[in-house]
């Protein structure tokens, strides 16, 4: 398990033990995060939030014996053989909604057989630290985070009742990763010291409300929410985007849901909030105004 272990032609980028390598700097990388996480949570880290959820997936087959292990198998694999018993029914959550901007009740969060997607809400200062009470969740760093594309998390409770899925967690996290990327993301989260928050809150009130009726807009968002985002109804022609990004606002539409999300990237600690709610409604009052 060295550098000697790689096709001749990558060992340029190799010294010495090129696995080690990357599993040391993988814990660097959790010990970094472990006082925003937690002692609660073991952290594998993984590609993206769907690496995550495959590795549920797989750990879900091992336990359900779908997987035939009866041939010659690598030894790196023989986590696969494992006799235990058979698992319930698992859930997948979405924490924030993407499209909505609904929010998981804290009992939606909780049970050792759910998988949380915590997507939108890792590392933002409305909604970051209700993500932790899940057993299990899955997010990626380059969202709110935004410190490494191609990277993500899974985050396994210490306390659940089967010790199986943290193997199958391991087994995924181990083996030739990208150690650009991993140092890429160490050296990134280590720049942005305590800056790594999406501080960014928004709330939809009666006021906002009223004038989105009057104009015949739909704020999909419900008010009361605090996120670090707003949804709404509209079409591909509509001038909200420039408007919104006249005002400083990322928008993102989704055309098969004809929805346009509005958001802010605030970087700062979990302590601050940037309230935005009064310049989203300037923004809405100022796109209605120009086009009456």
């Amino acid at each position: 398990m060295d550098a000697g272990a790689l096709n001749p032609r990558l060992r340029s980028s190799a010294e010495g033990n090129y696995y080690k390598e990357c599993q040391s700097v993988r814990e660097e990388l959790k010990e970094i995060m472990r006082p925003h996480i937690g002692d609660g949570h073991s952290l594998y880290v993984l590609s993206n939030t769907t690496h995550g959820l495959l590795t549920i997936l797989a750990y879900l087959a091992t336990s359900r014996k779908l997987i035939d292990t009866s041939d010659f198998l690598y030894p790196g694999y023989e986590f696969l053989q494992r006799e235990i018993a058979t698992e319930g029914q698992w859930s997948v959550n979405t924490h924030i909604c993407p499209m909505t901007g609904n929010i998981l009740s804290k009992s939606g969060l909780l049970g050792d057989r759910l998988v949380v997607d915590g997507a939108q809400s890792f590392f933002t200062t409305s909604h970051h630290h209700s993500l932790l009470h899940a057993k299990v969740f899955i997010a990626p760093f380059h969202k709110n985070l935004g410190i490494q594309i191609g990277m993500g998390v899974l985050a396994i409770s210490n306390d659940i009742d089967s010790r199986h899925v943290h193997d199958v967690a391991k087994s995924a996290e181990s083996g030739a990763g990208n150690i650009d990327l991993l140092r890429t993301a160490l050296d990134n989260f280590k720049a942005e010291g305590g800056s790594l928050y999406n501080c960014t809150v928004i709330n939809i009130d009666k006021n906002t409300l009223d004038l989105a009726k009057r104009r015949q807009i739909e704020i999909v968002t419900p008010p009361g929410l605090y996120g670090p985002f707003v949804c709404l109804k509209t079409d591909a022609g509509s001038p909200l985007p420039k408007t919104f990004h006249k005002f400083g606002f990322e928008t993102k539409y989704f055309p098969s849901h004809g929805i346009l999300r509005v958001s802010k990237f605030s970087p700062g600690p979990h302590e601050l909030k940037i309230d935005l709610s009064r310049i989203f409604f300037e923004a809405l009052q100022y796109t209605v105004g120009h086009n009456d």
